[in-house]
């Protein structure tokens, strides 16, 4: 069994290191794709990719035994230090603590994978 993230956020020109935990009986041999170029290491488990400079791409973990084949597949995104987003709210809104507090718990799920994410904040702009 392969186990890998779906989605993994790296800051522009920064490392990032994936990770594939792999379960089975023999031990399964792990592989990378794709895996090649200077700015990329493929170590067993990790796969390090140095200086990222593409904003999106698909990684594969494979892992291979005597009784079969398994993988998965993480995508790999540039983000920044910060995500602006805007909300407008049209009308009247009698309830718009809890408009808030559902984007929070939204915002938490999209960045559940994300190191360094420390939450969301609340900028009203008039």
């Amino acid at each position: 069994m392969v186990t890998l993230a779906t989605k993994v956020f790296v800051g522009h020109e920064l490392t990032a290191s994936l990770i594939c935990e792999v379960e089975g009986n023999p031990t399964p041999i792990i592989s990378w794709s794709p895996c090649y170029g200077q700015s990329v290491v493929c170590d067993k488990q990790y796969l390090n990719i140095s200086k990222v400079q593409t904003a999106r791409a698909n990684y594969t973990c494979t892992a291979t035994n005597a009784v079969g084949v398994d993988s998965a597949t993480t995508l790999l995104l540039i983000g920044g230090k910060n995500v602006y987003l805007r909300l407008s709210v049209s009308g009247n809104c009698d309830n718009k603590d809890s408009v808030w507090e559902i984007l929070q718990k939204e915002l938490g799920k999209v960045f559940t994978n994300t190191q360094g994410y420390s939450g969301a904040e609340l900028i009203v702009v008039r």
